[in-house]
């Protein structure tokens, strides 16, 4: 991990691991511009209270929920940047190994962040652990995406997309490690 990510990934954790359930649902829900692109508000808070109920208590069942909600969004997220790594690939005439390098990074990531959605609703710590290393694994994998564009830079169009997958998988991150 780049000394840039961790210090991100530690401004992250150090600022979120104090907010209750109820917080950590109004930073998802009530600010779904930042955190989850193409997603009204009035959606987001409907959606999650749908999700977690209207009567939010700071529990380990209510944060469950909300890593689940977070999760989705994060592959909704993850989504849209393959969606946009795969119409860079096919608008080259050839294509350059950066952005099939890309396509297949966002791709793998949509299947991890698909398998730990699937681990929200158990238990134990190992479940946890499993949805923390699958998550810091998409992460790896938006890092060699970007990595692969080197001198190039990644495209703004996609840099746009996997910003907010980012930051959703470190709240993600978070919820999971305050649970147990």
């Amino acid at each position: 991990m780049k000394a840039t990510n961790f210090l991100i990934l530690f401004s992250t954790i150090s600022s979120l691991s104090f907010l209750s359930a109820h917080d950590l649902i109004s930073l998802v829900c009530l600010d779904p511009y930042h955190l989850a692109p193409n997603c009204n508000e009035t959606l987001a808070s409907l959606a999650c209270t749908k999700a977690c109920g209207a009567n939010l208590t700071d529990t380990t069942e209510t944060k469950k929920c909300v890593g689940h909600f977070v999760n989705m969004l994060a592959i909704n997220a993850t989504e849209a940047a393959w969606n946009v790594s795969i119409s860079l690939t096919k608008a080259m005439k050839a294509p350059l190994p950066p952005a099939q390098l890309c396509m297949r990074q966002c791709k793998s990531a949509v299947s991890l962040l698909t398998d730990s959605e699937r681990l929200w609703n158990m238990t134990t710590k190992f479940d946890m652990r499993t949805i923390n290393i699958m998550g810091s694994a998409a992460q790896t994998n938006f890092d060699t995406c970007r990595d692969g564009y080197g001198n190039l830079g990644l495209p703004k169009v996609l840099e746009t997309k996997l910003s907010p997958a980012w930051q959703l998988i470190n709240i993600m991150l978070v919820i999971s490690n305050m649970i147990y």
